[in-house]
């Protein structure tokens, strides 16, 4: 339906954010006048951080270098990063593993204590692929969350769910759902 009008319309109607798979989607939304909070969490090398945090687009960082590039970025902008930290609980497709997500959180820290980086949210993404299987993926979330509270690092927003996990699982819905669909 044009990602555009429809990103205006929920807006208008009070929709409090968005998320984009890339940056360049994000920047075509802030282009077009859309103010509301905008989350950008496929990332390829070539992306451009330094206009994602100009342009106050979050970024899903699932791992340590995409940390320091959020970071260079808000260095080189003079804005804060604002970032969400993905974990990968399941699905295999973007998202810190469970090995290195200590190591993601501490480097975050430090990276929060520098005052140009500030998380605004925790995520995953469900799998889909049987009740067994989501919910051992909302288990580890919650493991995520309870490891980053441990190692000091705040967020406002946890979230894992999308349109069918929102359905189908409101125990996992968190402090916020992802729909779309």
């Amino acid at each position: 339906h044009g990602m555009v009008e429809v990103a205006k319309a929920l807006e208008a109607a009070g929709c409090g954010g968005f998320a984009v798979a890339d940056v360049a989607e994000g920047l075509v939304l802030r282009e077009a006048g859309v103010t509301a909070a905008i989350l950008a969490w496929l990332h390829d090398p070539e992306d451009d951080f330094v206009a994602a945090v100009a342009n106050d687009i979050d970024l899903g960082i699932a791992n340590l270098e995409q940390l320091d590039r959020a970071l260079k970025a808000a260095e080189t902008s003079g804005e804060i990063a604002h970032i969400h930290l993905k974990i990968d609980t399941g699905l295999g497709r973007n998202g810190s593993t469970v090995s290195e997500w200590p190591a993601l959180l501490e480097a975050t820290k430090r990276a929060v204590a520098s005052g140009k980086v500030q998380v605004i949210g925790i995520f995953s993404h469900l799998s889909s692929t049987g009740e067994p299987q989501d919910l051992a993926q909302v288990e580890r979330f919650k493991l995520a969350l309870a490891m980053a509270e441990e190692a000091g690092v705040d967020y406002e927003f946890a979230h894992l769910t999308a349109s069918d996990g929102s359905l189908a699982y409101p125990d996992a819905h968190f402090t916020m759902i992802r729909v779309g669909i």
